[in-house]
């Protein structure tokens, strides 16, 4: 199907190469719009070895392994949130022991609302942080299971 980087198929470049340039791989239109926006900016802006290669050498189209690094945590969360629903699930059976994909989501941004917190200074002793991750009776039953209470 290919030689090198150069794909003939453009179904199999979108699904096996970049699937994130697909916009069948979003929930929306719109969010595919709003995540190549946000991508483009980033990549543009970077002065790393790998983004000056791609682009030079590849019209600067970036396999996934090299776009997740340009991302900040918070545009991680957001991508994750802006793929379709059965993309999610694939990914947390894959690489999240089967958790729901929602559960997923929603660690995720209580992840970002917490590096934000520490990457601001700001105290967590002794704070009412507004966001709490959400967990459901399955989602404890699995950590139960693996020693955790």
């Amino acid at each position: 199907r290919s030689k090198g980087l150069i794909v003939n198929d453009p179904v199999y470049a979108c699904k096996a190469l970049k699937g994130y340039t697909c916009v069948s791989n979003f929930a929306r239109e719109v969010h595919f719009k709003q995540f190549e926006a946000d991508l483009i900016g980033r990549k543009d802006n970077k002065n790393e070895a790998f983004v000056k290669h791609h682009n030079s050498k590849y019209s600067g189209v970036l396999p996934v392994w090299a776009m997740v690094e340009t991302l900040s945590f918070g545009a991680v969360s957001r991508l994750f949130s802006s793929l379709n629903i059965s993309l999610q699930k694939q990914i947390c059976e894959e690489y999240y022991n089967g958790l729901r994909h929602s559960t997923i989501a929603n660690w995720f941004e209580g992840l970002v609302v917490l590096r934000n917190l520490c990457a601001h200074h700001a105290r967590l002793v002794n704070r009412s942080i507004v966001f709490s991750p959400a967990f459901s009776f399955a989602d404890n039953a699995y950590f139960e299971s693996q020693g955790y209470e």
